[in-house]
């Protein structure tokens, strides 16, 4: 009988000692859709800073191509802006809070948590329902034409704020509603290394196995060039601005011939779309 009661005490320290000092974290709330409104204004303008990025990394102008960078531009991949971003409230002097994105340093990223999760969900929200896609993508493509050296200002004014009115004016956050702040926590160089790698495999596998779709046409002012498209030595069939599909495989090679000589040859890479235009650049060089 004294030995349960032993047994019974020890059983019931654990216990106390468990509620007090092993207790489970208090975990925080995720965060509300309602935090949509306040962050509406810097989502639109990362979203265009993203996509003028790739179209300076890969020169892109075609509009075709413009419109595609938008439905790739919401993606959390380990280099993507919406894993550099930390959601940070600034104090009013009415007692109203300002969220607003602060980015991290050159080749930072966190994990897709909470906020990257919010932002990424304000970012589809933006391109598939509120976003003038036509009236966008031919903004972006005739200030890259004509002023790129103000890219970002202008296409995140017109866009943002005077046609889509994702920032008409500052949306503030209710003194009453508690900002609920989860600190941005970079990750080690090895692990984004170590996340690239495996979506590297993943996307090889696909690109040996089930293949890719790629498309080819050519640029607005090669309308009437006899361009011809193989692949390896097969004919294929006229090019024009209307894209061609076909599905391939990692490593293809299709080739383009003016006048029967190899002006450009595509190898085929690893994403599962992918998009080739031939330009004037590409054949101007060339003697046809």
């Amino acid at each position: 009988m004294r030995s349960r009661q032993i047994l019974l005490n020890v059983a019931l320290f654990l216990l106390a000692f468990c509620g007090v000092f092993g207790g489970k974290k208090e975990e925080k709330k995720k965060l509300p859709l309602s935090y949509l409104k306040y962050i509406a204004c810097d989502v639109c303008k990362k979203a265009v800073e993203g996509v003028n990025y790739q179209i300076m990394a890969f020169s892109i102008l075609q509009e075709a191509s413009i419109d595609r960078l938008f439905d790739r531009v919401c993606e959390a991949h380990e280099q993507s802006w919406l894993r550099k971003q930390d959601i940070v409230s600034e104090l009013q002097e009415d007692g109203t809070k300002l969220l607003k994105f602060v980015e991290a340093a050159p080749g930072i990223v966190q994990k897709c948590g909470e906020e990257c999760v919010l932002i990424r969900e304000g970012c589809m929200r933006f391109v598939t329902e509120t976003l003038d896609r036509d009236r966008a993508v031919g903004l972006i493509r005739q200030t890259w034409l004509t002023r790129s050296w103000e890219v970002d200002t202008v296409t995140q004014q017109q866009i943002c704020g005077d046609w889509e009115k994702q920032c008409p004016q500052k949306v503030f956050m209710p003194n009453s509603t508690v900002h609920i702040d989860y600190p941005f926590v970079p990750m080690a160089e090895v692990d984004v290394i170590g996340e690239y790698e495996a979506r590297r495999i993943k996307m090889e596998k696909a690109a040996t196995t089930t293949g890719v779709t790629a498309s080819f046409d050519i640029a607005e002012d090669m309308a009437g060039v006899r361009a011809k498209l193989y692949f390896n030595d097969k004919y294929v069939g006229r090019l024009s601005q209307s894209p061609v599909k076909h599905t391939t495989f990692l490593g293809h090679n299709w080739v383009v011939k003016i006048n029967d000589k190899v002006v450009k040859t595509y190898a085929i890479g690893l994403e599962p779309e992918q998009h080739y235009t031939l330009t004037w650049k590409d054949v101007e060089v060339k003697d046809l």
